[in-house]
């Protein structure tokens, strides 16, 4: 459709020109025409990630995500948009997708562990951190959500498969949150104690 391509590069121009809710409009007009045309929706939720509207930016990205081949770029980007409208859980689909890539973005990795920890399973963000902390050994939102991780699974019941290994990382990654002067420092010595104590 002519008028939807039109429409389109008439948003593209004004989101250039950083006219953000006139390309919104522009881009909202051009998916009307053409439902089907993934740029529409695609820079729709860019502007409105850019506009700091994250909930209706990320439905469309990850819309925009779900294409075949998949986009692991956007859907990381819907769920980064997700986790900052206070979604948690609506940003694992995606970003379970973007971490499936080859070579995936360490980013994705991270706000994979985080919304598991926020959507309320932590015990999954372990897997998801573990590798991103072997390449960011130093970040402590990362950090303290994988000792958090580890303390869940470890605190009804000891997790014989993991716990060696549990034991190993909580003291490695104890270590590394302190050097980083991350802020939960008794909270932190208490999960280590925790799993350190499991027989």
């Amino acid at each position: 459709n002519d008028q939807a391509l039109a429409t389109f590069l008439k948003g593209l121009e004004l989101y250039q020109q950083a006219q953000l809710d006139r390309a919104a409009m522009q881009f909202q007009n051009s998916m009307q025409m053409a439902p089907t045309f993934t740029p529409s929706r695609l820079y729709l939720g860019a502007t409105l990630a850019e506009g700091n509207r994250p909930r209706e930016a990320a439905g469309l990205l990850q819309s925009a995500a779900n294409t075949t081949p998949p986009n692991y770029a956007i859907a990381r980007l819907a769920g980064q948009e997700w986790i900052k409208a206070g979604q948690p859980a609506l940003a694992i689909a995606p970003l379970e997708l973007a971490i499936q890539q080859p070579k995936p973005d360490p980013r994705a990795r991270k706000l994979l562990g985080l919304a598991y920890v926020l959507g309320g399973r932590p015990a999954d963000a372990v897997a998801a951190l573990t590798p991103y902390l072997e390449t960011a050994p130093a970040d402590p939102a990362a950090l303290l959500a994988a000792m958090f991780g580890t303390y869940i699974r470890h605190l009804n019941a000891p997790q014989p498969a993991t716990l060696a290994a549990d034991r190993a990382n909580m003291a490695k990654w104890s270590k590394a949150y302190s050097v980083a002067k991350g802020p939960m420092q008794p909270l932190v010595s208490a999960w280590v104690q925790h799993v350190q104590q499991m027989q």
